[in-house]
């Protein structure tokens, strides 16, 4: 370089580990090959789908909340995995999850009622990796019962016991779209708690 020149470089730091030395340079490898395409695409990677506009009805000793279906019209490419030979490359709604939370930054979060479009998708997993070694962990089981879009509470899943009139309760429904060739298998937005 020239003096007063200017360069950018870019370093990214890489490890994995595998079942031996040679299955870990594959690893190390495949984790290159994914973090390039990330770097490519200027990490601009694929959208979960939007939250639903989540209203409520505070009832005596009760709470319903129900929603729009502004997130079931989702259906995004993974661009990971886009161009690699894969029967489906799209990430497509799935279903909600219903949360309830102790407070509104999301303390203790419980899982209190899912709702699934009726398909062949059973679970919702992600992958772990143990010494080189993927395994399969299921976040949640999916009852294939089809979409809701009301639900209604009478008992508190955080402390226990029915609802008391007149005291705060924490609540977000979150949208999750599924690709089977994806890692991860599902991507689901972010909690928008409301009170």
């Amino acid at each position: 370089m020239a003096p007063g020149d200017t360069q950018e470089v870019v370093v990214g730091i890489l490890i994995a580990r595998g079942t031996d030395r040679i299955n870990s340079v594959k690893e190390l490898k495949r984790k290159d090959e994914v973090a390039q395409i990330a770097y490519n695409l200027d990490f601009v990677l694929t959208p979960s789908p939007p939250a639903p506009d989540v209203s409520y009805y505070a009832g005596d000793e009760s709470i319903t909340l129900y929603w729009d279906d502004n997130a079931e019209s989702y259906s995004e490419v993974d661009k990971l995995i886009e161009g690699q030979g894969f029967d489906d490359e799209t990430y497509d709604f799935e279903g909600y999850r219903v949360w309830q939370f102790s407070d509104e930054i999301g303390s203790d979060r419980k899982l209190v009622a899912a709702f699934d479009i009726e398909n062949d998708v059973v679970e919702l997993t992600r992958n772990l990796t143990f010494g080189g070694v993927v395994v399969k962990d299921v976040i949640q089981s999916l009852n294939n019962e089809g979409l809701a879009r009301e639900v209604t509470f009478k008992t508190d899943a955080i402390k226990g016991g029915k609802l008391i009139n007149n005291n705060p309760y924490f609540y977000a429904v979150t949208a999750y779209g599924y690709s089977k060739n994806s890692d991860p298998v599902f991507l689901e937005n972010p909690p928008k708690i409301i009170r």
